[in-house]
Formats: structure tokens, sequence, C-alpha cells
């Protein structure tokens, strides 16, 4: 339980998590184990970070749902991920899910402003509003050399294999690939495409979970983070990590990651499954490093931490 700015916190979070209350989120007892905290606690707010993964894929969150209306108290619900389109069968699904978060939620959250615009106008309602992702702000890192940085969680929708092939158009690049393949299958084509590269000596892998002391180094060692996506409906933390450390970004245009980075400058955008494209953003952001630092400079007035948190407490006070 923490107090912030008189109002006083209770966490819930997984059972592997560093919470004041842990439970399964994806357990089909939820609201039984929510309702428990809620009768001690008696809050006046509650405040869902919304990952259609976490609540569990293979209910079709209809546990959260459930929870989600049945729940008294006013609810606020931050979208991590806002479905752009719904072609497939999987966004579909995700479309219909996410229709009824907010459909139950009392107000919403993104962290871009045409997440907003889009929740508002498809739903037509005036429920949501953006809040930038909060970044805790470390300083711009200098431009030391040309080395590329990719981390995070490793599958098919993060586009490393288009990063990989990238490769053969720069000279004079190195290229980390870090974290953790969601399954052997796509850690096997990776490996399989780093052999095929020309200059596959100037392309390192290190597949496993990073831990944090290991990912700083990651970040000091990088000049460049780029984030090759190719499906990406949330905003990233990763990018948001990158900024942190003052570091400019390549970023592919598709959902929701793009956006910031074109409206403060803090990097270059490019068409997905491009490699020749990836490889003429790096150059660029390479070529002009220091105009992109002032636009990280710029954002992160607007997405440090207290400024975020101070955007939240004004939220907070308007539904009480």
């Amino acid at each position: 339980m923490r107090g912030v700015n008189d109002l006083e916190v209770v966490t819930i979070g997984t059972l592997k998590s560093n919470t004041d209350y842990r439970i399964k989120l994806d357990s089909l007892e939820l609201f039984k184990d929510l309702n428990k905290i809620i009768e001690k606690e008696s809050p006046e707010i509650i405040h869902f970070q919304y990952i259609a993964s976490l609540y569990g894929k293979y209910t079709l969150n209809l546990p959260f749902l459930r929870a989600l209306k049945r729940i008294r108290a006013p609810k606020i619900v931050t979208l991590h991920e806002v479905q752009i389109d719904s072609q497939t069968v999987k966004e579909k699904i995700l479309s219909s899910i996410e229709n009824k978060v907010v459909g139950y939620a009392n107000r919403i959250i993104t962290h871009t402003g045409n997440q907003a615009e889009l929740i508002n106008k498809r739903y037509r309602t005036k429920k949501a509003e953006c809040v930038y992702m909060g970044m805790e702000v470390k300083g711009n890192m200098p431009q030391k050399g040309k080395n590329i940085l990719f981390f995070g969680m490793l599958s098919e929708g993060k586009g490393v294999t288009y990063l990989i092939r990238s490769m053969d158009y720069l000279k004079g690049y190195k290229l980390k690939i870090a974290g953790m393949p969601i399954t052997e299958k796509y850690k096997n084509k990776i490996l399989q495409e780093k052999e095929k590269a020309k200059n596959s000596k100037e392309i390192e892998m290190e597949l496993g979970w990073v831990a944090e002391k290991e990912k700083d180094s990651l970040y000091r060692w990088a000049n460049i983070v780029v984030l090759p996506y190719t499906w990406a409906p949330y905003q990233s933390a990763v990018l948001h990590d990158a900024l942190s450390y003052g570091i400019p970004v390549v970023v592919t245009r598709v959902g929701a990651i793009c956006e910031i980075v074109e409206k403060f400058h803090l990097g270059i955008t490019v068409e997905p499954k491009k490699p020749a494209g990836l490889s003429e953003g790096i150059e660029q952001v390479h070529s002009n490093y220091n105009s992109y630092q002032y636009g990280i400079l710029k954002y992160s007035n607007e997405a440090n931490w207290k400024t975020t948190g101070s955007h939240h407490i004004k939220l907070y006070s308007s539904i009480v």
C-alpha cells in the first residue's frame, strides 16, 4: 500500500508480481478474488491495465469481462492495445473483447492521441483520452558509434528477420538482438537468418531472459534502437526505454508505435517488411542524430513519470 499525493494506492498483480495482493488474473474465479480485496479495501476507483493475453487468451477474457461488468466502483481501463484493424479472425475477436471493455469502463486511457480518437469514434463514446506512457529520463547518450539494438520478446510480429536482412545494406554497423524467443521455431528461424547474412560476424544475439543490469548495459551500448514490427496494436515499452536513454529510433508504420515518433521527431518511420527501407532509416538517423535527440527531450517533458502521474491524478479526481 503506497501513498501518492494524498492518494492511498493498493496494487494488485499476478502471482509473480511485487504487489500488495497477488492473484491469478486469468482465473475463472477472478471476480470472486477481486471482490474479496474490494470488500476489504473499499476503493473509490479501480484502475485496470488491460493487455488481452494477461487475462487469459484461452478463455477469451470472459472472466475479466464478467468482473469488469459486476464491479460497482468507478473503473478506469488503460488499453495497452487498441485494435486498428479487424481483418483477421484474431483481430475480430480482440475487437469484440475491446468493445465490451470500453462499454463496461467509466473511462479509457490510451497512450496516443490517435488511439483515443479511434476508440471514441468507433464506439461512439467520449470516454477515451490520451495519457502518454511514462518514462524515466536518464539523459541523452552520446553518439559514440554505429551500434544498433533490437530488444524485447521475439515473435513473428516483431519483424526481426527483416532487420537482420537490412544489415546486408549497412557498412560499419553492429547489431545486437536481445530477448526471449516466444517459440523454439522462431528462435531457429532467426538463427538461420543470421547465418545467411553477408556480414553475420557483425550480428550478435543474446536469446533468453535479460536481467535489468544487462538491459541497462545494452541500452548504454546502443546508438540506435530499431523496432521493425509487422503487427503492433500497442504502444511500446521498449520504445520508451530507448527514449529514456535519449536514443533515437527507427520504427515501422504499423499500429501505434509510429505516431509519437513522427509527432515529436524522435527518429525515422519506415514501411514494414522492407530491409532496404530499414537500412535507409538507420543511415538517416545516424546522419541527423542530434536533431532526433532534441525531439526526445521535448517528448520527455510530456511523458516523464511526474507529468504522467499528474494526468492520472487529475483523471481520478474528476471521477471521484
